[in-house]
C-alpha cells in the first residue's frame, strides 16, 4: 500500500476519526464470488452448471432475490454475475457453514465465523474495505493469498497462501467476466458488486491479472440512501 487516507478531516464531529477504509460494512453480495469458488473447489459446479433460482425455505429462513423475481434454471456463471440470492443459499446450504467458516479463516477476513446461518451468504456479517479486496486477490493470484504490507518491497518478503486451485481462481474470475462492467475503458475485467440490505453501502471489486480495485460508498455513521446501490453507485467509479 502505497497511501490509505481513511478520513478526509480527522477532527470533524461527524465521523472524522472513523477510518473508512477499515470500518466494518455490511457486505451484501461481494461474498457470493468466494462461495462458488469454493463450490467449485468441492466439485458441486463448473462454470455452466444449471442451478434453481427458486423459493427456497430453510426453517423460518425463506431469502428471495433483490428485484422480487425468479429467472428459474440457470447458469452458475449467470447466476453469480447477475447475483441471483437463491442459488448461492443452496450451495452453501450443500457446503456447509463450518466449510466456509474454514475458507473465510485461510482469506484472513475479521468476521469470517458464520454465526448468522445461511444469510450469511448475502452478506449480513460485517468486513472492511481493506481485507475484502484483499481477499478478491486471490483470484488474479491464480487463487493464493498474499498478505497486503504497507512496507517497501515488503511484497517480496510475504509467502503466498494457496486458497483455491489456480483453475478454480481462473474459473471463477471467468464468470465475474460474464457480464460487461459498465462504461469499463478496459476489457476482460472481473467484477462483482454488492449492496447492503436497507441500502446502506455499496460496494464494487474488480480485477484483471495485474490490479485488484475495492470500492466502498456510504455514510460514516451509517445512515443510508436510496442511491447506495453497487451497481449504480460504485461499479461506474470503478470503470
Amino acid at each position: 500500500i502505497r497511501v490509505m487516507i481513511g478520513t478526509l478531516d480527522y477532527h470533524d464531529p461527524n465521523g472524522g476519526q472513523v477510518n473508512a477504509a477499515l470500518a466494518k460494512r455490511s457486505a451484501g453480495s461481494t461474498l457470493k464470488p468466494f462461495l462458488y469458488a469454493e463450490a467449485i473447489n468441492a466439485g458441486l459446479i463448473v462454470a455452466d452448471t444449471i442451478l434453481e433460482d427458486a423459493p427456497v425455505r430453510y426453517g423460518d429462513y425463506a431469502p428471495g432475490n433483490y428485484d422480487a423475481t425468479y429467472q428459474g434454471r440457470v447458469k452458475a456463471s449467470e447466476a453469480l454475475s447477475r447475483s441471483l440470492n437463491t442459488p448461492v443459499i443452496r450451495l452453501l446450504a450443500h457446503l456447509g457453514t463450518e466449510r466456509i467458516n474454514t475458507l473465510f479463516d485461510k482469506l484472513k477476513l475479521p468476521s469470517g465465523r458464520i454465526d448468522t446461518g445461511l444469510s450469511f451468504a448475502l452478506g449480513t456479517a460485517g468486513y472492511d474495505l481493506f481485507s475484502l479486496t484483499s481477499a478478491y486477490s486471490v483470484f488474479p493470484r491464480k487463487g493464493n493469498y498474499r498478505k497486503i504490507t504497507f512496507l517497501k518491497n515488503g511484497a517480496h518478503s510475504q509467502v503466498d497462501v494457496p486458497i483455491f486451485p489456480p483453475g478454480v481462481a481462473l474459473m471463477t474470475a471467468d464468470m465475474l467476466k460474464t457480464l460487461n462492467m459498465p462504461e469499463s475503458a478496459v476489457d476482460g475485467v472481473s467484477w462483482k458488486t454488492g449492496t447492503s440490505n436497507g441500502n446502506h453501502d455499496a460496494w464494487c471489486f474488480a480485477f484483471t491479472r495485474d490490479k485488484t480495485l475495492g470500492l466502498w460508498f456510504g455514510n460514516k455513521d451509517g445512515s443510508p440512501a436510496l442511491t447506495l446501490v453497487g451497481t449504480t453507485a460504485a461499479a461506474p467509479v470503478a470503470a
